[in-house]
This record gives C-alpha cells, sequence and structure tokens, in this order.
C-alpha cells in the first residue's frame, strides 16, 4: 500500500485543507499588509492580486467580475471605506463572497458587515493561515470562526 510521505517540517506549513487554488483579490492601502497576505496564500496555493487603491480595485473588478473567486478588503481606506466598496462590489456580482478585516476595535464592522452581505471579519492582524482557513470555510458555506455567522 503506497502511502504518501509526510516530511517532518517545523510546523510553519498549515494542514493542506488550508490550501486553494483560488483567484483572490486583496484590497489594503497599507502596502505591507497587502503585500505580506499576498505572499502567505501565494504559498498556499491561491493566486492572489492586490491593489492598494479601492477605487482601483473597483475599477478592475468592474472590467472582469468573473476573474474573482473572493475578495478580501480593509476597512478603513481613503477614498473608499471596505463596506462601501463590498456594497459596489455586490452590485455587480451579488454572490462573490467577501471577507472584511479591519484594526479597529469599534464593534460596528463586525455588524455592518453582516448587513452588507459580509462572509467573515478578521481583526488586523492577520495571519495567512487563519485567512485561508476563513477562505476555505466561506467557499464551503461555513462562517470562519473568528468571523460573522452565515445565514
Amino acid at each position: 500500500v503506497d502511502q504518501p510521505s509526510v516530511q517532518p517540517d517545523s510546523g510553519a506549513s498549515p494542514p493542506a485543507d488550508f490550501h486553494g487554488g483560488e483567484r483572490i483579490l486583496i484590497v489594503d492601502d497599507e502596502t505591507d499588509i497587502a503585500d505580506m497576505l499576498s505572499i502567505g496564500l501565494e504559498r498556499l496555493g491561491y493566486d492572489t492580486v492586490s491593489v492598494n487603491d479601492p477605487n482601483q480595485a473597483l475599477a478592475a473588478f468592474s472590467e472582469d467580475p468573473a476573474a474573482f473567486d473572493l475578495v478580501i478588503t480593509d476597512q478603513v481606506m481613503p477614498g473608499l471605506t471596505g463596506l462601501e466598496l463590498i456594497r459596489r462590489i455586490k452590485e455587480i456580482r451579488p454572490g462573490l463572497p467577501v471577507i472584511l478585516c479591519s484594526g479597529y476595535r469599534d464593534g460596528a464592522n463586525r455588524e455592518a458587515g453582516g448587513d452588507q452581505g459580509v462572509d467573515a471579519f478578521f481583526q488586523k492582524p492577520v495571519d495567512a493561515s487563519d485567512v485561508a482557513t476563513g477562505i476555505r470555510r466561506v467557499l464551503e458555506g461555513r462562517s470562519a470562526e473568528s468571523g460573522l455567522p452565515l445565514g
């Protein structure tokens, strides 16, 4: 019986069920955060597009709404808030899964997000493997543990 070989590691790689191949649009005005999340998710097999301006992200999404399987956005950004970006994206493609991240603990994002079609909410700082778990749960129709309940 052939068994897959398991290479011991330092625990840096999450289990395979965190991995995916979907195309993710990441929107965060903080370049370092967007890059860190993008690199982390790419290591898990995701195809990511990172945009630092929410208006540019909306323009890119509008050009090809079917190009992305999920959107991850920051809440507080110049030009458009994450919730406003989500509202506009959902006007174009209502069923698109979205994850909202915020570094602010005002409580409004979680409640407001649920009313605006946010599938999961993460408090910053976020870890790529935690977000990957949220992605899998959102795409499989379950809520992220630290996110909003679905339904």
